[in-house]
């Protein structure tokens, strides 16, 4: 075989290589892509009360996709979002995991522009693990597994942007102000009172449950 002609081949042959090269490339980028594409957004909030051991703090998350998402055991629907927090003296069902509760009487009170909070966007690997830890975190409530316990926990789980779990509101509400929390910057979702459940069983077990009225209207 003439070398002119071997030549050609061998060309032909790296030109296919690198165009299938390149074809790879660009198809392990694009595979790449929806694991590093925001789902979800998440704020860890936080509001005092008088006197300044009665705060409470809670996160939110806001559906960002083009379908229904998980957060613990409650599906929040497209273009809106959900409140988790850990209750105990203020509702009536029980003490431990309330979803809403938090977007639904901040909103009936007009009282969003005292919440301090931060955020953090999340990919759907991070939203399944913050799911996961919700339904698998011991529903309870105590003074030291607390609200702001849960909460920065929760928190942890999600962003891997770690927050010192601390029992007393106080201190948690301290810590939000000074790792770039902001106040009155979180628009939450009006939940209406068909959307207020308490969490009852953990794990495979969870399940929601409305509330009663005495729960919404503490």
């Amino acid at each position: 075989m003439k070398k002119s002609a071997i030549k050609k081949i061998l060309s032909f042959l790296l030109t296919i290589i690198i165009a299938f090269s390149v074809m790879q490339t660009a198809f392990a980028e694009n595979e790449a892509e929806p694991a590093d594409e925001t789902v979800a957004k998440i704020w860890v909030c936080s509001n005092m009360s008088i006197p300044l051991i009665l705060g409470h703090t809670y996160v939110y998350v806001e559906n960002l996709s083009d379908e229904p998402i998980k957060v613990g055991a409650y599906e929040v629907p497209v273009g809106e979002g959900v409140s988790v927090g850990c209750f105990a003296f203020s509702a009536y069902d029980g003490w431990g995991i309330y979803y809403n509760l938090e977007a639904y009487r901040e909103n009936k009170k007009g009282k969003e522009g005292r919440i301090w909070s931060k955020s953090s966007n999340l990919t759907a690997d991070e939203l399944e693990n913050m799911s996961d830890y919700i339904i698998g975190y011991l529903n309870h409530w105590d003074p030291i597994f607390n609200c702001s316990y849960f909460s920065y926990t929760v928190w942890n789980a999600a962003t891997g942007d770690f927050l010192i779990p601390s029992p007393l509101p106080i201190i948690a509400h301290l810590m939000l102000m000074i790792t770039g929390g902001e106040k009155g910057t979180l628009d939450m979702f009006f939940a209406d009172e068909s959307q207020v459940y308490r969490q009852r069983g953990m794990g495979d077990s969870s399940r929601l449950e409305p509330v009663c009225k005495a729960t919404l209207n503490f």
